[in-house]
Protein backbone atom coordinates (compact mmCIF):
# COMPACT_ATOMS: atom_id res chain seq x y z
CA UNK A 1 0.00 0.00 0.00
CA UNK A 2 1.28 3.42 -1.08
CA UNK A 3 1.76 5.84 1.76
CA UNK A 4 0.21 8.82 -0.28
CA UNK A 5 1.32 12.96 -0.59
CA UNK A 6 -0.06 13.40 2.83
CA UNK A 7 2.46 10.43 4.42
CA UNK A 8 5.20 11.81 1.79
CA UNK A 9 5.37 14.53 2.78
CA UNK A 10 4.69 14.35 6.99
CA UNK A 11 7.38 12.05 6.84
CA UNK A 12 9.97 14.43 5.19
CA UNK A 13 9.72 16.66 7.92
CA UNK A 14 9.51 14.36 10.27
CA UNK A 15 12.66 13.13 8.69
CA UNK A 16 14.38 15.98 8.25
CA UNK A 17 13.24 16.84 12.60
CA UNK A 18 14.62 13.58 13.57
CA UNK A 19 18.15 14.29 11.87
CA UNK A 20 18.22 17.88 13.69
CA UNK A 21 17.04 16.40 17.09
CA UNK A 22 19.90 14.11 16.99
CA UNK A 23 22.54 16.45 15.13
CA UNK A 24 22.04 20.10 16.83
CA UNK A 25 19.53 19.39 19.63
CA UNK A 26 21.32 15.79 21.12
CA UNK A 27 18.21 13.99 20.73
CA UNK A 28 16.58 15.31 23.57
CA UNK A 29 13.29 16.99 21.85
CA UNK A 30 9.98 14.76 22.22
CA UNK A 31 7.87 13.36 19.17
CA UNK A 32 5.92 16.53 17.79
CA UNK A 33 2.59 16.33 15.74
CA UNK A 34 3.63 18.25 12.13
CA UNK A 35 0.92 20.26 10.93
CA UNK A 36 0.75 22.04 7.61
CA UNK A 37 -1.04 25.41 8.09
CA UNK A 38 -1.60 28.50 5.97
CA UNK A 39 -1.09 31.59 8.16
CA UNK A 40 -0.77 35.04 7.27
CA UNK A 41 3.05 36.06 7.71
CA UNK A 42 3.74 33.35 10.18
CA UNK A 43 6.40 31.07 8.11
CA UNK A 44 5.66 28.56 11.02
CA UNK A 45 4.81 28.09 14.53
CA UNK A 46 5.60 26.05 17.89
CA UNK A 47 2.17 25.12 20.20
CA UNK A 48 2.94 23.92 23.40
CA UNK A 49 1.04 20.45 24.13
CA UNK A 50 -1.90 21.02 21.66
CA UNK A 51 -2.70 17.77 21.33
CA UNK A 52 -3.63 14.71 23.04
CA UNK A 53 -4.64 11.65 22.59
CA UNK A 54 -7.40 9.30 23.42
CA UNK A 55 -5.32 7.82 26.58
CA UNK A 56 -4.51 11.54 27.72
CA UNK A 57 -0.87 11.56 26.44
CA UNK A 58 -0.04 14.88 25.54
CA UNK A 59 1.98 16.52 22.48
CA UNK A 60 3.50 19.77 20.94
CA UNK A 61 2.53 20.94 17.62
CA UNK A 62 5.33 22.25 15.13
CA UNK A 63 3.33 23.96 12.22
CA UNK A 64 5.27 25.19 8.23
CA UNK A 65 3.09 27.38 6.37
CA UNK A 66 3.41 25.49 2.90
CA UNK A 67 2.40 28.91 1.23
CA UNK A 68 6.07 29.77 2.62
CA UNK A 69 7.57 26.10 1.55
CA UNK A 70 6.63 26.67 -2.07
CA UNK A 71 8.79 30.00 -2.37
CA UNK A 72 11.67 29.68 -0.10
CA UNK A 73 14.70 27.48 -0.62
CA UNK A 74 14.76 24.18 1.32
CA UNK A 75 17.63 26.09 3.29
CA UNK A 76 14.92 28.13 4.87
CA UNK A 77 12.57 25.68 5.33
CA UNK A 78 15.14 23.85 7.33
CA UNK A 79 15.69 27.32 9.33
CA UNK A 80 11.97 27.78 10.39
CA UNK A 81 12.25 24.05 11.50
CA UNK A 82 14.64 24.31 13.53
CA UNK A 83 13.68 27.82 14.84
CA UNK A 84 10.49 26.20 16.04
CA UNK A 85 12.42 23.24 17.77
CA UNK A 86 14.30 25.36 19.43
CA UNK A 87 11.56 27.20 21.19
CA UNK A 88 10.52 23.12 21.77
CA UNK A 89 13.76 22.64 23.62
CA UNK A 90 13.37 25.83 25.28
CA UNK A 91 10.12 24.97 26.79
CA UNK A 92 10.84 21.61 27.73
CA UNK A 93 14.07 22.22 29.31
CA UNK A 94 14.64 25.86 30.00
CA UNK A 95 12.59 29.09 30.63
CA UNK A 96 10.73 30.46 28.34
CA UNK A 97 8.98 34.41 28.08
CA UNK A 98 5.26 35.38 27.33
CA UNK A 99 3.71 33.60 23.90
CA UNK A 100 5.89 34.08 21.27
CA UNK A 101 8.09 36.35 22.86
CA UNK A 102 12.09 35.32 22.14
CA UNK A 103 14.32 35.83 25.26
CA UNK A 104 18.02 36.13 25.26
CA UNK A 105 18.13 32.21 26.94
CA UNK A 106 16.01 31.37 23.52
CA UNK A 107 18.78 33.57 21.17
CA UNK A 108 21.51 31.58 22.47
CA UNK A 109 20.50 28.80 22.23
CA UNK A 110 19.40 29.13 18.27
CA UNK A 111 23.64 30.62 18.57
CA UNK A 112 24.49 27.16 19.90
CA UNK A 113 23.12 25.66 16.82
CA UNK A 114 24.45 27.90 14.14
CA UNK A 115 21.58 30.17 13.47
CA UNK A 116 21.95 33.83 14.55
CA UNK A 117 18.86 35.32 15.53
CA UNK A 118 17.77 38.94 14.13
CA UNK A 119 14.88 40.95 14.13
CA UNK A 120 15.85 41.86 10.16
CA UNK A 121 16.99 38.35 9.00
CA UNK A 122 20.02 40.32 9.05
CA UNK A 123 22.93 41.20 10.50
CA UNK A 124 22.67 43.72 12.71
CA UNK A 125 19.54 42.93 13.64
CA UNK A 126 18.41 42.61 17.62
CA UNK A 127 19.10 39.13 18.87
CA UNK A 128 15.50 39.60 20.85
CA UNK A 129 11.97 40.10 20.60
CA UNK A 130 8.30 39.73 19.49
CA UNK A 131 8.45 39.11 15.48
CA UNK A 132 11.73 37.07 14.83
CA UNK A 133 13.52 35.77 11.59
CA UNK A 134 17.33 34.28 11.75
CA UNK A 135 20.37 33.72 9.38
CA UNK A 136 22.73 30.74 9.21
CA UNK A 137 26.41 31.16 10.74
CA UNK A 138 29.52 30.42 8.38
CA UNK A 139 30.61 27.14 9.37
CA UNK A 140 28.06 26.64 12.23
CA UNK A 141 26.53 23.36 12.98
CA UNK A 142 23.33 24.39 11.29
CA UNK A 143 24.44 24.55 7.87
CA UNK A 144 26.73 21.48 8.07
CA UNK A 145 24.07 19.30 9.04
CA UNK A 146 21.84 21.06 5.92
CA UNK A 147 24.35 19.84 3.96
CA UNK A 148 24.50 16.19 5.12
CA UNK A 149 20.85 15.87 4.82
CA UNK A 150 20.70 17.31 1.62
CA UNK A 151 23.54 15.60 0.25
CA UNK A 152 21.89 12.33 1.46
CA UNK A 153 19.20 13.04 -0.75
CA UNK A 154 16.62 15.24 0.90
CA UNK A 155 14.24 17.14 -0.86
CA UNK A 156 10.36 17.73 -0.02
CA UNK A 157 8.44 15.26 -2.19
CA UNK A 158 5.23 18.05 -2.44
CA UNK A 159 5.33 22.20 -2.33
CA UNK A 160 2.06 24.20 -2.75
CA UNK A 161 1.54 25.30 -6.36
CA UNK A 162 1.39 29.21 -5.07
Amino acid sequence: MSEGPTGALYGAIEHAYNHFNATLFEGKLPKVLFTVQRQKNVMGYFSLERWTSVGGDRCHEIAINPAYIARAALLEVFQTLCHEMAHCFQHCYGNPSRTAYHNKEWADHMESIGLMPSTTGLPGGARTGQKMNDYPLKGGAFIRECDVLVKGGFGLPWVDRQ
